[in-house]
């Protein structure tokens, strides 16, 4: 969670909507995806993991994993996948039938068995993940999260505390992935501001995020500022 991530924790296929306008909801991308319209039905879930949908993020694995309505990738699959696994509560949810959740259900099942495969054979080199418009954490396993040590309240966020695990870039804009390794959880920065993994944005804290040089920042209200750039710790 990619996380991509961690994403999810998930990148360069993620397609933003615009600026100020909500992600569409899952059930439009299932409705395309059963009749078969892969190409819509990705580009529809792409928008809802914008904004950390989780059964658009395993949707996005599985399209990824099979090569529907996109290039055939298991790294990107592993890293999606990884990502909705880390919100499985959530997955199915809006499910439009008990068909879809059914299928879902199924999908989630077989995700973690992909991810830990796929983590098993994978041995990247720098020039495999510093490709095209995605950036991420060398030194961060592919898709990875950690395992979280206690329950994550608001109250124990701080931006000092957190990792910065991926850049990636839709072609409009950028987002960064950063995760807070003693929680084990994963946030997002798009659109100038910072989302916590179930799409809530953390009140009082906004960003920027530089793709040509593979940093971001961080800054909250009461002007306390942390720079990120990846591969650095």
């Amino acid at each position: 969670m990619k996380i991509p991530s961690l994403l999810a924790l998930a990148a360069s296929c993620a397609v933003f909507c615009a600026a100020g306008q909500p992600a569409p909801p899952v059930s439009g991308a299932l409705a395309a995806f059963n009749q078969k319209n892969y190409t819509l039905a990705a580009q529809t879930f792409k928008q809802a993991a914008s904004a950390a949908n989780p059964t658009a993020e395993l949707m996005l694995g599985y399209l990824y994993e099979n090569g529907f309505g996109v290039a055939k990738d298991p790294t990107q699959a592993s890293q999606w996948y990884a990502l909705a696994l880390t919100k499985t509560d959530d997955i199915a949810r809006d499910a439009p039938s008990a068909k879809d959740e059914s299928f879902l259900r199924s999908v989630m099942l077989k995700a973690k068995d992909f991810v830990l495969a796929h983590r098993a054979n994978e041995q990247p080199s720098v020039s495999s993940i510093y490709t095209g418009s995605q950036y991420r954490d060398p030194f961060a396993p592919l898709g990875a999260s950690a395992e979280p040590s206690k329950k994550f309240t608001r109250a124990d966020f701080n931006i000092h505390h957190l990792a910065l695990r991926g850049i990636m870039d839709d072609g409009h804009s950028g987002y960064a992935l950063f995760t807070d390794p003693g929680y084990g959880v994963s946030f997002v920065l798009k659109r100038g501001r910072l989302f916590d993994d179930r799409g809530h944005e953390m009140p009082g804290v906004w960003g920027t995020v530089s793709i040509r040089a593979k940093t971001a920042e961080l800054e909250t209200s009461d002007q306390d500022v942390q720079p990120f750039r990846l591969g650095s710790r």
